[in-house]
Parts: structure tokens; sequence; C-alpha cells
């Protein structure tokens, strides 16, 4: 038994008779015999014969072809704004010295309390409303060296009955992940025995370190009941 096979041998071809139709004379009475070949290119009318025909049966506008427009009409003029000087002056001073700039106010600013003490207070550390007492600076040491000069340094201020006191830590920029002496400082104050001893802490003002330094409110070790043991932790 011989298969019938199909001319187009299984394809789809739809468009295959488009020559046709188009060559199809309209007499046919084929749908598609009033499909006409596009015109060429270089027969086709320039733009301004174009125009021309398409404005044939429009009314040009008494006068000199020229319409002013009535002063009411106008737009109102923007007053022109002048700089605000203050402004202005504000921001050159911050870009020259970095004068105004809020450490608060930047993801790298850290602060924290006691259950004890209003949260307030470490507010009032970073504005500068306490007097820096003493200062300690970690740059340069590492973690394990600068955790002996903290406790040392803490020891002293306690004994000395110092209250307010700034550790520079920097902000560790060069460091490959996140700060490493800033995370351990701030990892003594609230998690080691010292957490008994700090009342509250924040970074520190711009004109202190910013956020590469930390101050901290210290209890006073003369109104503790118990003698402090020293920190091993």
């Amino acid at each position: 038994m011989k298969r019938h096979t199909h001319p187009d041998n299984g394809f789809h071809r739809p468009f295959a008779d488009l020559k046709k139709r188009f060559q199809a004379p309209a007499s046919e009475g084929h749908p598609e015999a009033v499909l006409k070949k596009p015109e060429r290119l270089d027969t086709c009318p320039d733009d301004f014969e174009l125009f021309r025909q398409t404005m044939c049966d429009v009314t040009p506008l008494p006068g000199r072809g020229k319409y002013r427009m009535a002063k009411s009409e106008h737009p109102a003029a923007t007053p022109r704004q002048t700089p605000d000087a203050d402004g202005f002056a504000k921001l050159h001073r911050l870009v020259l010295t970095g004068e105004g700039f809020d450490v608060s106010l930047t993801p790298e600013y850290i602060e924290g309390t006691a259950s004890d003490i209003s949260r307030h207070i470490p507010r009032s550390l970073y504005r500068g409303r306490f007097s820096i007492q003493a200062h300690l600076d970690l740059h340069g040491y590492t973690a394990r060296e600068a955790r002996i000069r903290f406790d040392a340094f803490l020891e002293t201020c306690l004994r000395d009955s110092l209250r307010i006191v700034l550790i520079i830590h920097g902000r560790g920029l060069s460091s490959p992940g996140e700060p490493v002496l800033k995370r351990c400082v701030q990892e003594w104050i609230v998690r080691s025995s010292w957490r008994k001893w700090v009342s509250a802490y924040c970074s520190a003002r711009s004109c202190d370190g910013g956020s590469g330094a930390t101050v901290l409110m210290l209890r006073n070790l003369q109104a503790h009941p118990k003698k402090r043991k020293r920190n091993s932790g």
C-alpha cells in the first residue's frame, strides 16, 4: 500500500503562495487580490511635497503669520533663588575641617547602658557634656596586648576614682574584615567582668576620634559595697 506524501514534506509553509497573492488580478475576487506591491522609496514624494498635500485644505490665520500671547497668558516668572549663606558656610567648614559631622548618624556609631542607667546618658556622653579625664591609645597592639593594657588602664582609673575615660582603638579600615580592636573593646565592655563597672559607653565625637574611639562612664569604686577584685576575665 502506497503512502501519500504531502508536497510540503511535513513542513508548515503558510507564506508559500504569498507571492502569487500579490500578483493575482483584482478580477479574481480574492480578498488578497487588493494587495499591491509597496512603492519604491525613490518614487515616494519628498517631505515638503507630502506636507503640502496634507495641508492643502488648511486656511491660514490672518495677519503676518505670527501670534502674540496676551500679557496675562505669560506664566509667572520664577523668582531667582539666592544661596543660603549660612548653609553654604556650614557646608564649607564640613568639607574643610569636618566641623558639624555627626558620628551618631552613621552605621559605625555604637552605644550602650547598664540596666540601672538612663538611656539618655550615652547621648550626653557623645555631646561632650562630661569632661574626659584619661585616655588609652591601643593603636599598633594585637588583641592580646590590647586586652592587657585595657585591663590595667581601667584598674588605674577605678583606683583613682576617674569616671569618664576614652579608649582609642581605631576604625579598623585596614582590617580585611570587620574592625578587630573596636569589636574587642565592645566585647570587653559588655561581656567581660568589666560590664559591672561600666555605666554607659558610646562612640566619641569627631574631635575626640569619632567612631575610632569609645567613651566610657565608669561607676564610682568608693560607692560599691564590696572591694573589687582584679579582673581576670
